[in-house]
């Protein structure tokens, strides 16, 4: 009896699910402005999005890396450089005056804006410096609302769709990330309000939520040294271990975690399947799915209290 019960849920959640699903708009043709393409998941989908016959509006802040994003596309892709930094105001409106240009010298329209453009510093609540915590706001939370404010009326005229990369990190929480797991849950709520706003518009609002993958981003962050030479003699006694440690284990984090081609499908499907997910929950963090992780940091405090998660946080997923 039970395993029908079972069977039956289960079969009755997955109608419910069937029943609500929303159909969008495909386009075969038009312009995507994809922030942060210098390097990692941004220059991956830049590049991999450009073969597919669209025209890939890469958002870099210099010059030379645009240059050099264009050196790498494949012969006959269409990908332009946009200079934009997502943290300046100023920067994202003169990029709008950019991609209009581009926008009327190509005769086409914008269907797609991914927000991609992220800072990620990861240090203890108490010792991390707090123009760290600014910097990583302005850019993962102010950046991309900046950036829709600005794009989103392109997208309503095209029917065309937004994609937010946030993280695994947005929904979870874990000693020494505090700061950069704050700006990205900022991210995942900032996204299910656009979703529940332009819904009328019928613009589809994605979210892609990577664990571990490896990009420039992690493999040359060296904020941890920086951060412990500042530290009084007091707090490097009482850190120093954890943040020798972190060091330490970094490559065996990383151990399982896959490259950016992974994101890249995400958006992909996202971007241009009739039925977008609302979020993607992909990759894993430390050989664990990243869809598993999600699921029992919300589970657990649930039925078992905050105790129990406290314990497998810093004693499972984080044991150093």
């Amino acid at each position: 009896m039970f395993f029908e019960v079972v069977a039956a849920f289960a079969l009755f959640v997955v109608v419910v699910r069937l029943a609500f699903r929303k159909r969008y708009k495909v386009h075969s043709s038009g312009a995507i402005l994809i922030t942060g393409s210098s390097t990692g998941i941004g220059k991956h989908a830049a590049l991999e999005i450009a073969k597919m016959g669209f025209i890939v509006l890469a958002g870099v802040r210099k010059v030379s890396d645009g240059e050099a994003l264009q050196k790498e596309c494949a012969k006959g892709c269409k990908l332009i450089p946009v200079i934009v930094d997502v943290g300046d105001e100023d920067s994202v409106k003169k990029s709008v005056a950019s991609v209009k240009q581009i926008l009327a010298e190509h005769n086409t329209k914008l269907i797609g804006l991914v927000n991609n453009a992220g800072l990620m510093k990861g240090a203890h609540m108490e010792i991390c410096p707090l123009t760290w915590i600014k910097d990583m706001t302005n850019v993962n939370v102010f950046g991309l609302i900046c950036m829709c404010q600005h794009f989103i009326p392109f997208i309503r005229e095209s029917g065309g769709r937004i994609i937010n990369v946030g993280s695994l990190a947005g929904l979870v929480s874990a000693q020494g990330m505090g700061p950069y797991n704050g700006s990205k849950h900022f991210v995942e709520t900032i996204t299910d309000s656009y979703r529940y706003e332009l819904k009328e518009a019928n613009i589809s609002v994605s979210i892609i939520e990577p664990g571990m993958v490896r990009t420039p981003m992690f493999e040359k962050d060296t904020a941890t040294q920086d951060l412990m030479k500042t530290l009084s003699p007091e707090l490097l006694k009482v850190y120093e271990p954890h943040l020798l440690m972190r060091t330490k284990n970094k490559e065996k984090t990383f151990e399982h975690a896959p490259g950016p081609e992974v994101t890249t499908e995400a958006i992909k499907h996202a971007m241009f399947d009739s039925y977008p997910k609302t979020r993607y929950p992909i990759s894993n963090f430390k050989g664990n799915p990243a869809w598993v992780v999600a699921t029992v940091f919300k589970v657990v405090p649930f039925i078992f209290g905050d105790r129990v998660l406290d314990h497998l946080v810093t004693e499972v997923f984080q044991k150093e």
